[in-house]
């Protein structure tokens, strides 16, 4: 994929048939769900671990994966 210069989309799209700007447009959205998807599940992942910091209380342990030792 090309470079995106600073004059905008303009100079990119100029003399391209309408299939290859379909195409593009199609490469791009792709390129940003992939991104938009990762980023989405990062964030809950960290809000999950930001929620359990703020409750000390609660056990970052599963009580079934992880029984508590005997002595």
């Amino acid at each position: 994929m090309e470079a995106v210069p600073s004059e905008g989309l303009a100079p990119l799209l100029e003399g391209r048939e309408p299939a290859q700007v379909r195409e593009l447009v199609s490469q791009v959205r792709r390129l940003v769900l992939t991104y938009k998807f990762g980023i989405d599940e990062i964030m809950t992942k960290v809000s999950i671990l930001r929620d359990r910091a703020a409750s000390p209380q609660t056990s970052t342990r599963c009580a079934t994966c992880w029984p508590a030792r005997r002595t």
